[in-house]
């Protein structure tokens, strides 16, 4: 008899403990994002010449005290391609290495303790006349997921402008 209700002692104990939590009702994930510092772009459309670098400014609403992660991700349709037009100087983050979002792209790191950062894409000059390009890219939280951007700052575009060069370029390939 004493077994049952020694039984019975513990079984309620384990009931009242599983309904009550170590976290306040009032704590969300809302609550949460709203701590964490907003990030916006400093323009979304970005125009260079071809050979100038496209400065890409994020600011931050306030300092945080450790670094952001973000995922860079260049999107489908752009007429200007990574080699060619122009180049990414960042980390690739390659699809299913990210275990936070599984994007392909580049890493962003946003420094800790700073207000703005500048993510520069270098364009190159070639020798062949052609219209305006341009490249859409897309940030996204990742890694560490310490900064939150806001709808507006999600994506942007680079616009390159075609550059004519006077000078003569010559390319010779001896291994044919």
């Amino acid at each position: 008899m004493k077994k049952n209700n020694f039984f019975k002692l513990i079984g309620a104990l384990v009931i009242t403990l599983s309904l009550t939590s170590c976290v306040e009702d009032k704590e969300t994930y809302a609550s949460n994002i709203s701590s964490k510092p907003i990030i916006t772009l400093a323009s979304n459309n970005i125009t260079v010449n071809e050979g100038e670098v496209a400065s890409v400014t994020l600011v931050a609403d306030r300092t945080y005290k450790s670094t952001m992660d973000f995922n860079l991700e260049i999107l489908s349709g752009a007429t200007a391609t990574v080699e060619d037009d122009f180049s990414v100087d960042l980390d690739e983050t390659v699809l299913g290495n990210d275990p936070w979002n599984g994007i392909e792209g580049y890493l962003v790191s946003f420094p800790a303790n700073q207000s703005s950062h500048t993510i520069s894409i270098p364009t190159l000059l070639d020798d062949v006349a052609e219209g305006t390009e341009s490249i859409t890219f897309r940030l996204t939280m990742s890694g560490n997921r310490n900064g939150v951007i806001t709808e507006s700052s999600r994506v942007f575009t680079v616009n390159i402008v075609n550059q004519v060069q006077d000078v003569l370029s010559l390319t010779f390939d001896w291994d044919q």
